[in-house]
């Protein structure tokens, strides 16, 4: 049943569940805690925005800065991602007790998930890359003052947060079967089935499972950045929202409850149609796919 639905062969049992109902004690105890991840991915993209190089060099797509911002990006794929890796999977820190599923992904599965994870952080560095030299050639609105605009910059803070969650769940729920056809043809069946089903082979994740995507679909999912060509910014903005795109799937994947691990997420692998979206804004609970266990 797992690998028929992986491929795009979903359970109309599941597609037709009665939605559960929203508990807003457990979402204050549960989904409010775990944005303290935010603050670290702020902290850690003003950090990655201060190695930028001076931006007059990025004037001309030249290996001579555009390599090191790749390898940055993987450094930081392989720090975060591989401790994460190591402690709960190799050491095992956390009890079995506490793991969503007390079964063990395979060691295939790992291979497969890094592999992916590892092309979709390329992508994610093509992305910084095409900002910094729109930034270097003044194509961009933006200011680099952050304390110039101070009721701005806090507003765009938080506008990052909110437009992460909106933009997570819209190009998800595109990748999943719609429900109705358009020319005899379900365009989310179709792209379920052709790229998106890659990410649901892991079912059983694990941190390496969150960006173990099919380019198309990271791409996409990395669309999310393109916003900050549209306003009036400092530029931490875009490495805060590229930087919760390259880390926020690790809580959601690695698969425990503990180090404010995500349940909701989770259950969107086992199950498949239900909690699109993330924790915190619960649009699943307004558009019928909540499922709390």
């Amino acid at each position: 049943k797992d690998l028929k639905m992986a491929a795009g062969q979903s359970s109309s049992s599941e597609a037709g569940k009665v939605p559960d109902k929203f508990d807003w004690q457990k979402w204050r105890e549960n989904s409010l805690p775990s944005q303290v991840w935010n603050i670290l991915y702020l902290l850690i993209g003003y950090a990655s925005y201060l190695t930028w190089p001076d931006l007059s060099k990025c004037q001309s797509l030249e290996l001579s800065w555009i390599l090191p911002i790749y390898v940055k990006n993987f450094a930081i794929m392989v720090f975060f991602y591989q401790i994460t890796h190591y402690a709960l999977y190799n050491k095992r820190v956390s009890p079995v007790e506490h793991k969503f599923n007390p079964k063990w992904p395979s060691e295939e599965q790992h291979q497969r998930d890094r592999f992916w994870t590892t092309v979709s952080f390329g992508i994610s560095a093509t992305f910084e890359v095409g900002y910094m030299y729109a930034l270097a050639n003044n194509l961009l609105p933006v200011y680099y003052n952050f304390w110039a605009y101070p009721l701005l910059s806090l507003f765009s803070v938080v506008g990052v947060v909110v437009w992460r969650a909106l933009h997570f769940y819209a190009v998800h729920r595109f990748i999943h079967p719609w429900r109705f056809t358009i020319l005899e043809v379900d365009p989310g069946q179709f792209l379920y089935r052709n790229y998106h089903s890659l990410h649901h082979k892991s079912y059983n994740p694990g941190p390496w499972s969150g960006l173990a995507m099919h380019p198309v679909e990271s791409s996409l999912y990395y669309t999310c950045v393109l916003i900050h060509c549209c306003f009036f910014q400092h530029p931490v903005m875009y490495m805060f929202n590229k930087l919760h795109c390259d880390l926020s799937p690790i809580p959601g994947h690695h698969g425990f409850s503990d180090y404010l691990g995500g349940k909701f997420h989770n259950l969107h692998h086992r199950y498949f149609e239900c909690n699109y979206a993330g924790s915190l804004i619960p649009l699943d609970v307004l558009f019928g796919t909540y499922r709390a266990d």
